[in-house]
């Protein structure tokens, strides 16, 4: 569903928007914009984020070479166009594919391997970073901030969002004991909707102002199960009702950007509606 009308799932329609995550070009006051959140992030992080601004650093100073160069053929524009498009978006694949194992264990209801500390950061990892990805996470941020003293939000955001995704999986890794796992089910009859903001914070659910402190994920990850991701909070796992199951749905649509994916037309519907509605 796109906007409120169905369309029938694929590939080269699901969540698709041509060059997302083409790379951005950043300036000397927006590297130092970055500094500042690296600056203010904890210590033992610190590392990571600096290698992620070195690497996004040395992709503008490598486009700026290239556009300096005096003789450039439209085969090499082409190619350098499809290296800018293709960077990040084949970072985020790679991500995925390390989380295809994770995922099938939690889709038969086996969460089992969380209790290995590497399966454990990769996973959480993993989620951090579908959270924080989208279009829609993007779109609340230049909402909330157009431009400040010169640094494009546009531009700083795909480090940004690394900062950010790095820095929230490091939450659960500081709290890795206090983990908790809840599978939820959908019951008879009852299906759940997934969209293009596809992991979902809990305590943010209703909430359209002011920060959120606390951190919980739902995530989805068949028409029928959802898990949530939980910090020193124990829920029983359990089969929903018809009203649970529509508040995560609502939930869920009201967290999309445009797009809301599902096996049922009137689920997917309904969801939309209530969006519409909130």
């Amino acid at each position: 569903m796109r906007h409120g009308s169905i369309f029938p799932g694929g590939l080269l329609q699901v969540a698709v928007q041509k060059d997302f995550y083409r790379f951005k070009p950043l300036s000397t006051l927006e590297v130092a914009f970055l500094q500042m959140f690296i600056d203010k992030s904890r210590p033992e992080g610190r590392e990571t984020l600096l290698g992620w601004l070195h690497t996004f650093k040395s992709i503008s100073a490598m486009a700026a070479a290239f556009e300096r160069l005096p003789f450039k053929s439209p085969a090499d524009e082409r190619v350098f166009e499809e290296v800018l498009s293709n960077l990040e978006e084949d970072y985020h694949s790679a991500v995925e594919g390390g989380a295809i194992a994770h995922l099938d264990s939690l889709r038969r209801g086996n969460a089992d391997f969380l209790s290995s500390q590497d399966e454990f950061s990769k996973f959480i990892y993993f989620m951090s970073v579908q959270y924080f990805r989208t279009k829609k996470r993007l779109s609340a941020t230049l909402a909330a901030v157009k431009e400040t003293g010169g640094v494009r939000v546009e531009h700083v955001w795909p480090v940004l969002r690394h900062i950010f995704a790095i820095n929230g999986g490091a939450v659960f890794a500081r709290h890795r004991r206090d983990v908790r796992v809840t599978f939820l089910e959908a019951g008879p009859g009852l299906d759940f909707v997934t969209g293009d903001q596809p992991v979902i914070n809990t305590y943010a659910i209703g909430k359209k102002t002011g920060a959120v402190e606390d951190l919980e994920h739902y995530y989805p990850v068949t028409p029928t199960r959802a898990v949530l991701i939980s910090l020193g909070v124990s829920r029983e796992s359990r089969v929903l009702s018809e009203e649970e199951v529509r508040f995560y749905n609502c939930a869920m649509a009201q967290a999309a950007d445009e797009q809301l994916y599902g096996i049922c037309d009137k689920t997917l519907l309904d969801s939309w509606a209530a969006r519409s509605d909130g």
